[in-house]
């Protein structure tokens, strides 16, 4: 902190998003913020229990953290999916179930086949922390064609991935060109609110 009472940041120049400063003795603050910092921030939280609500769509898949060259059975979907869908992922290493640890938190990832990335956290998991579930955004299924998603798993901020879960997007018959693919990094706030909306 300055003598100012600014506190005093170095962030790169190619800022994108607005992050909120609150000080009481000044105005707030408005930082940009490239999407791509956002890893380096503390957004996400740690797997809790969570159960899908009868109205979503479930599709069933599974990964393995050891055995990674082994593909997870492959998730269809429609282009501009948007909520409804939600993967279901079984969880081994070596083949044996994977019980996610305490405070562990988990996140998708997803490469596009445009280039284009999401990089989201998981809804939660089961009771017994086997199987985790993570929503099907809008921004996933933007673009069509055979794409892969990863889970990635951080327990006191070490870090692995899982094997390959393969997500088949169908192209929609009617494009919307409103709806442009683009980089997605939610947080689990963002991600609770629009799966609300959705629902009613």
């Amino acid at each position: 902190q300055s003598s100012n009472g600014f506190f005093s940041h170095v962030f790169p120049p190619s800022f994108s998003v607005l992050l909120l400063y609150e000080y009481t003795l000044f105005p707030p603050v408005l930082i940009s913020l490239h999407l791509s910092h956002f890893r380096d921030f503390p957004r996400f939280m740690a797997v809790s229990s969570y159960t899908p609500s009868s109205t979503r769509i479930i599709h069933d898949t599974e990964v393995d953290f050891q055995t990674r060259a082994q593909l997870g059975t492959t998730v269809h979907l429609m282009q501009y999916d948007k909520s409804l869908p939600v993967v279901a992922v079984a969880l081994y290493s070596n083949g044996q179930p994977y019980q996610i640890p305490t405070g562990a938190e988990m996140n998708v990832r997803v490469g596009k086949t445009d280039g284009t990335k999401v990089y989201n956290p998981v809804l939660g998991c089961n009771a017994n922390r086997t199987i985790c579930y993570f929503e099907v955004t809008q921004q996933m299924s933007s673009a069509y064609g055979p794409t892969l998603a990863i889970l990635e798993l951080i327990v006191s901020e070490a870090i692995a991935g899982s094997s390959y879960i393969p997500l088949d997007i169908a192209k929609n018959p009617a494009q919307d060109e409103a709806i442009l693919s683009s980089n997605e990094y939610k947080s689990m706030n963002e991600i609770v609110d629009e799966a609300r909306e959705a629902l009613g």
